[in-house]
């Protein structure tokens, strides 16, 4: 069986455009003879499809990105169900072993053991509605940060965090990672969710301090959107 790639993809000025049908795994479940229980299941395309946007030079700063992702879902059936979206998933090399909150006005440095992950609805010690988290270097020196505003709306969703520095390895056979991720957990039906829905993050890159500063430089232009 042939499979053609489903997909598109285009550019304009500083921003790029990508969307890509997927395929998911759908189960059938078989009542014959002795084994009633028997469940098999097979690869199919999903009628949906998946997309992103990546916009460069925000506010005209070379460092601070805005990423959208996107859902088309189907226009017809009754839902797909829950489903997890990462926005984006981001994973770094092991150097990349510190992890903060940015609570807009102060930074919250999260102890993360080897191996631990930090799903979103295990941050007690984060505000309700945190600004942004941000994954760095022992010295600081290199970090990248997700910023929300407005993204999570229920206590489900938020930053994940997953410590696995301590698979290690070297050069390309090397697994050690950190990752981050701005999470939201949706149902399609009880949510609402048809046609294309698009949610988006702005991610930063810089030192520690560099980071810091450039989530301030972005909540101050929301701000100022939103009482002009």
């Amino acid at each position: 069986m042939k499979i053609e790639p489903k997909g598109s993809a285009s550019g304009v000025g500083k921003a790029a455009t990508t969307h890509l049908a997927v395929f998911r795994i759908a189960e059938t479940h078989h009542g014959i003879g002795w084994d009633a229980d028997y469940i098999s299941s097979h690869v199919v395309l999903w009628t949906g499809k998946f997309g992103k946007t990546i916009l460069l030079n925000v506010f005209g700063d070379p460092t601070i990105i805005r990423w959208t992702s996107s859902i088309t879902f189907p226009d017809t059936g009754n839902g797909n169900g829950n489903f997890d979206l990462g926005i984006p998933d981001v994973f770094l090399n092991a150097q990349f072993n510190r992890y903060y909150i940015y609570n807009h006005d102060s930074l919250l440095a999260l102890k993360l053991n080897e191996g631990e992950n930090r799903d979103p609805q295990y941050f007690p010690e984060q505000t309700p509605n945190p600004g942004g988290a941000i994954v760095a270097t022992a010295d600081s020196a290199y970090a990248l940060g997700l910023y929300q505003s407005g993204l999570f709306t229920t206590t489900a969703d938020g930053f994940a965090f997953t410590n696995n520095t301590h698979l290690g390895g070297y050069g390309p056979a090397d697994y050690g990672n950190s990752r981050v991720s701005a999470v939201l957990r949706r149902n399609q039906t009880t949510d609402s969710l048809y046609g294309t829905v698009s949610w988006s993050v702005y991610v930063v890159i810089g030192t520690l301090t560099d980071c810091v500063s450039r989530m301030d430089t972005i909540k101050s232009h929301i701000v100022n959107e939103q009482f002009k």
